[in-house]
Parts: C-alpha cells; structure tokens; sequence
C-alpha cells in the first residue's frame, strides 16, 4: 500500500493473460482479493468496495520461461540485438525501467562504435516543464489546471481526452476521474485543437468508456 496523492494504491496480483494486451483490466477476482488482503493486514480499515476509485491494469512483457505460474517467472531483462540495427528489450519492471535504459542506450553506442559515456541519469532529477498555473483549476489533487491541458495539446502531442486524463495527468486514477472533470478536459481540447462537437463527444465517450471499464464492480450489482 503507497501515498497515493489524497488516497492510496494498493497492489498488486499476478494472473495469466493471453488475450489482446489493450483489453487487459483488474477482474473482480483480483479486486475482492487485494480487498481481503487489506483487510487482514489493517484490520481497523474494515475497507469496502464503494471506497475503491477505480482500478488499472497491464499485460507484463515476461522473458520465456519454463515457470507454470505468473508470479514465480523471473522479472529479469534482456537486451538482444537483431543483426546489426536493431535492439529489443525483453521483460524487465517499473522499478529498473533506468538501469534497462542505460544498457540499451549503452549497447546502441557499442553497435554504433561510438564511445561510451558515463550515465548520469541516477543522479540527475527529471526536468519540470509544465507552464506556471493558469486559467481554470480543474483539480486539485493531483493539481491540475487549463493551462496544463493547454500544455498538453501544444508540446506534449496529446490527441484524446483519455491522453490528458491518463497519461499527461494523474487525473484518471484519482477522485476527479470521472464524466465532470473529463468534460471540461474535452472542452478544453475543444478550444485548442478546433475539434468538431462530433469529434468532441466522441474522444470523450471513448474516455469515459475505460473509465467504466475500471470499475467493474458496478458494473456487477
């Protein structure tokens, strides 16, 4: 269990997947179990499922192994070279995402016969390029204003509502996830990238759809 801005991230579960990787989602099994869980190791939470704000998911890029079960395949990564101009990255996790960008960048410059230099990504933090606030406040945890959708359209090549809601902000796994927010993300976009209603409506709709889809549980009442 992690801060999660003003709730927290509880996780995580292991399960096979064999399907598409974009209609990969937390199945109520995985939910009533991390649920259980909660409860057994904080017994005073006595946590409920109308708590939960919702849910995500994603398909594991392992590296072969001879292991039966999800959870006891190894996490290892590999960076294996196709010919002469090509490299792949295979397995791998959040928590070693850098080293694995090192290697490979590192590989690419032996490929290349270029000399290495020392990396210095360890130590050197990540830049903050969001604009000074502006405009509307749309939200406030995560903090979030017009001005960063704005931002968004303009230099970071958002083209959908599920962008700016899943992957510019932390809006989507947050309390202001919902059909409010995203509709004042929409109009936003709206107004930046000269969208047609139709255009408008549908980007949200489509938005608006993985957002059910993370909440399986009322879909089950």
């Amino acid at each position: 269990m992690l801060p999660w801005g003003d709730c927290s991230l509880v996780g995580t579960t292991d399960t096979e997947w064999c399907g598409d990787p974009a209609n990969a989602r937390a199945e109520m099994e995985d939910i009533q179990y991390l649920l259980d869980e909660t409860r057994a190791l904080f017994p005073g939470s006595k946590m409920q499922r109308e708590e939960i704000i919702t849910t995500f998911a994603g398909v594991r890029a392992l590296a072969d192994s001879k292991e039966a079960k999800p959870w006891a395949r190894s996490r290892e990564h590999r960076v294996v070279s196709h010919g002469q101009n090509l490299l792949s990255i295979v397995g791998g996790k959040y928590t070693t995402y850098r080293l694995i960008a090192e290697q490979t960048v590192d590989r690419a410059l032996e490929l290349l016969g270029e000399r290495q230099r020392p990396c210095r990504t360890s130590e050197t933090l990540l830049p903050e390029h969001r604009p000074p606030p502006s405009g509307e406040c749309i939200c406030k945890v995560p903090t979030v204003y017009a001005s960063d959708v704005i931002h968004a359209c303009d230099d970071e090549m958002a083209m959908t509502v599920a962008d700016v809601m899943r992957r510019r902000t932390g809006l989507a796994l947050s309390r202001h996830g919902g059909p409010d927010t995203a509709a004042v993300v929409a109009q936003l976009m709206t107004n930046r990238l000269g969208w047609t209603d139709v255009q408008m409506y549908s980007s949200l709709q489509q938005y608006l759809h993985e957002w059910k889809t993370a909440r399986p549980w009322e879909n089950s009442r």
